[in-house]
């Protein structure tokens, strides 16, 4: 079980990439920017783009599958976010 979740960025992730520095909020194939990064003991989840009911879904799997690894910590990084609409920032809420 971990012992607390944040919202907390990463220090050491790297910026991102697009024209003006941000990523779209889907790729090429139209899958949700969502990635894991391991740093340490530490799971980040870097969300990137548009956080909506998609990308929120996404989210919620993501952390479900980082949680069931007995990770001890679980950060959320939201500092790529373009924007955001209700359905998407409820993910952020949820249990």
């Amino acid at each position: 079980m971990l012992g607390q979740m944040t919202a907390a960025a990463s220090p050491t992730r790297p910026p991102s990439g697009g024209p003006d520095g941000r990523n779209a909020s889907r790729d090429e194939q139209g899958a949700p920017n969502v990635t894991v990064q391991q740093e340490g003991t530490t799971v980040v989840i870097v969300v990137e783009g548009n956080l909506d009911n998609t990308t929120g879904e996404a989210l919620l799997s993501t952390a479900s599958s980082v949680v069931g690894t007995g990770t001890t910590r679980l950060d959320i990084d939201l500092r790529a976010l373009d924007d955001f609409n209700d359905e998407g920032a409820s993910a952020l809420l949820a249990s």
